[in-house]
């Protein structure tokens, strides 16, 4: 079938590999991302990840606040995808 769900691609240990590195891209409703708080903790602790979310400059500090991210990367939302490439890049 495929491989086993956390099992890094070159089959050695994840201490051997290091972090799995997930980005997070919201920026949907306020609501939305309060819900999605609990879980990016929880993907955190079972994934052994580094978590980056991505989000409009207004969450910054919802997000900084929530335990399961390790990085913030914000945009302006009139910058569009351009904006979101700068931004990921930096």
């Amino acid at each position: 079938m495929g491989r086993p769900i956390g099992r890094p691609f070159s089959g050695k240990p994840r201490a051997e590999v290091g972090l799995a590195k997930i980005s997070v891209i919201r920026f949907g409703a306020l609501g939305d991302c309060i819900l999605l708080c609990p879980f990016l903790e929880h993907l955190k602790r079972t994934a052994s990840a580094r978590v980056t979310v991505v989000t409009k400059r207004a969450y910054v500090e919802l997000f900084s606040a929530a335990r399961g991210v390790d990085r913030i990367v914000a945009i302006d939302e009139k910058a569009g995808l351009r904006g979101l490439r700068q931004a990921v890049r930096a």
